[in-house]
């Protein structure tokens, strides 16, 4: 008789580009192991491809469109990555948003923040992201506590 339990894993794609006057990079950070999770990084089709098991993650977007004022954004969602079929569906909790104009502003936010913009994609390329960097428990925190707060921070604005 054996008692082995499978692992349940279910797929998920996120976007990522750099183009003429766009740019996004989506990314899945494991609240389990401090770090980003790695997947399969498809150029055709502009993709990372996931293979996650059920459970809590963040997931942290950066958008970039010259037309926007800020022109930058990075949103950071806790939630819960959930089954449906083979499908990973993400299920946000709290939700923060940062716009902003320079990286200068990001210094004030935890380094998972500031890895998310620094390794965007240049033009037409792959995202420049160290997967297999673990985050303090100092850092992990803080950015766990920043998503909680739902804060809209603007550079330029009072933000409290």
């Amino acid at each position: 008789m054996n008692n082995a339990v499978a692992t349940v894993l279910c797929e998920r794609s996120e976007r990522f580009g750099q183009f003429t006057n766009t740019g996004r990079l989506y990314l899945i950070y494991s609240l389990k192991n401090r770090k980003f999770v790695k997947g399969y990084i498809k150029k055709v089709g502009w993709e990372i491809l996931y293979r996650l098991t059920p459970g809590m993650y963040i997931r942290l977007t950066w958008d970039y469109w010259t037309k926007d004022d800020p022109p930058n954004t990075i949103t950071a969602y806790l939630g819960r990555i959930i089954c449906k079929e083979n499908n990973a569906v993400f299920e946000s909790e709290s939700i923060t948003q940062i716009k902003f104009y320079s990286a200068d502003f990001l210094k004030q936010f935890p380094e998972q923040i500031r890895d998310l913009y620094n390794g965007r994609p240049g033009y037409h390329g792959t995202p420049h992201i160290d997967f297999n960097k673990i985050y303090s428990e100092q850092e992990h925190q803080s950015l766990i506590e920043l998503i909680k707060s739902g804060k809209l921070i603007i550079e330029g604005e009072e933000n409290e």
